[in-house]
């Protein structure tokens, strides 16, 4: 009987002795649930990232001018069905969506050579095509079958979902610590509906999960690092650079990576540098390309980049003041918005059960033990980044989202500090209550709480939109 008992729990264990299939398992399930529980065009942006997105799919790269303002000339038909379909409900957080209007247009096509109409999407418009590749197939191969533009949505979120939880399976596989903090920061309901969106932040989140983990690996390899790896880690920050521009304060992460793994001082200087210049020059590169198109996103903002600059450089002091306010005053909004704020923002989940979450990442970071340590000099190496990454951002919600002549920023939400969560919780490694729980324990309680979270958020989502 007992004999029969341990063999029973041993089964158990190994259910969930692979996270990286658990993960994978819960990612397709729940994700295709959040992406079919999102209404059209109910993430941040998401109806300016399908116009770009649309507009890429036509070859055009770079965006257009009109009025003044960036964007590109759209099908009436796209317009009208991300205007009827989306629109109405935005913001609106007592508004419900109806299957029937969803129906209406998933069946919607129109006229073939139908007029089409400039349409403005200032925030999105710059952005490369890059964060757009896995969403943009999707849009391809329905526009390849002629589907309507409802349906090229869907086929976009598709795509970029399965792209996104292949990064994030492929991080949480080869991360040599942290495994469990990589499920935990990939499987919040925020991460899976941006997922399951057509949003620039699917791809961006995925690859700086993938980047950490590549880092991660590298630092704790026994043997040295090959060539092939560091070409990897080069390729995937370059990426993470033309995604968003500001991501590439994420490349001095190489240097997490001890000297011995690489070889020679000379060999490892200059192999850092030179991912670093990669990704600071393909960063440098699309936003020259598109820095003429410049414009604030709301009314009464900065006419142009020159005078953020040296609104910032004659007031170094005023502008770090105005950096540490916006962070004490807006700290418990990102963490919120970080993990379960869903829709335009307008849906929450329980603040208990966001401060059950991020309890828990801390846990699991506390309670694991990684082999070796992760140093002083590594630990200071990221928070570096992710403070650096953090001011960036900031910075960048200041230029494009502050009225000229006002002392306070605006526009910075949680999701945009999503490719920095994996460094913050990191430094809770090394604690001392590492090593009090079982790894085959640890990995099912991660499993069973996080669909049990995910779950309670869809039930939470749908009663919210329907």
């Amino acid at each position: 009987m007992n004999e029969k008992k341990t063999e029973d729990l041993a089964k158990t264990g190994s259910r969930f002795a692979r996270l990286d299939k658990c993960y994978l398992t819960i990612g397709l399930v729940l994700g295709l649930a959040f992406l079919v529980v999102t209404p059209p065009f109910q993430v941040p942006d998401e109806p300016n990232h399908f116009f770009r997105c649309y507009q890429i799919s036509e070859g055009h790269v770079r965006p257009e001018i009109g009025e003044s303002l960036p964007g590109g000339e759209i099908p009436q038909g796209v317009i009208e069905t991300v205007r009827e379909v989306g629109g109405e409900y935005a913001y609106l957080s007592d508004k419900q969506v109806t299957f029937s209007l969803i129906l209406e247009y998933l069946n919607y096509y129109p006229p073939k050579g139908f007029r089409r109409h400039f349409v403005s999407f200032p925030n999105t418009a710059l952005y490369s095509p890059v964060p757009y590749v896995p969403a943009l197939t999707g849009i391809l191969i329905g526009k390849l079958f002629g589907l309507s533009p409802l349906w090229l949505l869907y086929l976009g979120r598709l795509t970029s979902l399965l792209s996104t939880l292949l990064l994030c399976f492929t991080a949480i596989r080869i991360a040599p610590i942290f495994a469990q903090g990589f499920f935990l920061i990939t499987a919040t309901p925020i991460f899976l509906t941006l997922a399951a969106s057509v949003s620039a932040d699917a791809l961006t989140n995925g690859l700086t999960i993938l980047l950490t983990a590549l880092i991660l690996r590298s630092a704790f390899s026994e043997s040295r690092v090959s060539t092939r790896d560091l070409v990897i880690i080069a390729i995937v920050s370059v990426a993470l650079a033309l995604c968003k521009n500001l991501y590439f304060v994420l490349a001095p992460l190489y240097f997490v990576i001890p000297r011995s793994r690489v070889g020679s001082n000379k060999k490892y200087i200059l192999t850092g540098l030179l991912i670093v210049a990669l990704s600071f020059a393909a960063s440098l590169f699309w936003f020259s390309s598109v820095s003429d198109m410049f414009v604030a996103y709301i009314p009464g903002g900065f006419t142009n980049l020159q005078e953020p600059r040296q609104f910032i450089l004659g007031h170094p002091f005023l502008f770090a003041k105005m950096v540490i306010v916006n962070l004490a005053k807006y700290s418990f909004f990102y963490v919120r918005s970080g993990v379960g704020y869903l829709g335009w923002l307008n849906v929450s989940l329980p603040g208990p059960m966001i401060a059950l979450y991020v309890m828990a990442t801390i846990a699991v970071a506390l309670v694991t033990v990684p082999t070796p340590r992760l140093s002083n000099v590594q630990k200071s190496i990221l928070a570096l980044v992710a403070v650096a990454g953090v001011a960036l951002v900031i910075v960048g919600e200041f230029v494009v989202w502050t009225e000229a002549g006002s002392t306070e920023i605006r526009g910075a939400q949680g999701r945009h500090f999503i490719p920095f969560a994996a460094l913050f919780f990191l430094l809770f490694q090394n604690s001392r209550f590492g090593g009090r729980i079982e790894k085959s324990t640890l990995n099912r309680s991660v499993v069973v709480f996080v669909g049990t979270f995910l779950l309670i958020s869809l039930w939470i989502a749908a009663r919210k939109f329907y």
